[in-house]
């Protein structure tokens, strides 16, 4: 496989899924709270290893979290963080992920707000929450924003396999709502999220 270990830190390790797959291979480790977090040094740079941290927002101390988001990249530990709050989760861990997945965020104004303004890079809030409204609206289909300098055709993601051509996505939106664009972006131009 592509990791050669999975370690989640979770609140509550007796979950039908994580009990699913810990059956599933040995090097599938599910551990209960913020103290039993591995020690960065130990995993050998030499392998790919995936850190997921389930719900554990509100935990008192996210520091140890937030060093792993600095120098995990360095040991081969790819993370992810998972919550249901984004505005909760701690500016360190936000600014240095790579990905943002979003599924329906429900009523949550106050969310949908803050990432907008966080990831919005070239275009428009609006036109971002055009997008993120035309992503999420089948069950369980996910809005995926690519941070940092990339191709804008592999900048946000309907789903986990298909692309937004901006181009004609957001011509098509722009005349509906009259949103004026941000700035024009070229075909081929790169685009990033703001800082």
């Amino acid at each position: 496989g592509t990791f050669t270990d999975i370690t989640i830190i979770t609140r509550n390790k007796d979950e039908p899924l994580y009990n699913w797959l810990v059956g599933q291979s040995d090097n599938i480790k599910i551990m209960e709270g913020m103290t039993n977090n591995p020690k960065l040094d130990d995993y050998d740079k030499k392998y790919n290893h995936l850190l997921i941290w389930d719900d554990l927002v509100l935990s008192k101390n996210l520091d140890p979290v937030c060093e792993y988001y600095l120098r995990a990249r360095k040991k081969n530990v790819s993370l992810m963080f998972l919550s249901q709050s984004y505005v909760d989760i701690p500016k360190m861990i936000r600014k240095n992920s790579t990905y943002l997945v979003l599924f329906d965020l429900g009523g949550s104004k106050r969310e949908q707000d803050f990432i907008m303004r966080e990831w919005s890079g070239e275009l428009d809030r609006d036109e971002l929450r055009a997008i993120y409204e035309d992503a999420v609206k089948e069950k369980l289909s996910p809005l995926i924003i690519k941070g940092g300098k990339v191709k804008k055709i592999e900048k946000y993601r309907k789903g986990f396999l298909g692309f937004y051509d901006l181009d004609n996505f957001l011509k098509d939106i722009r005349d509906k709502f009259h949103i004026k664009p941000k700035r024009r972006v070229k075909k081929e131009e790169y685009i990033s999220s703001s800082d």
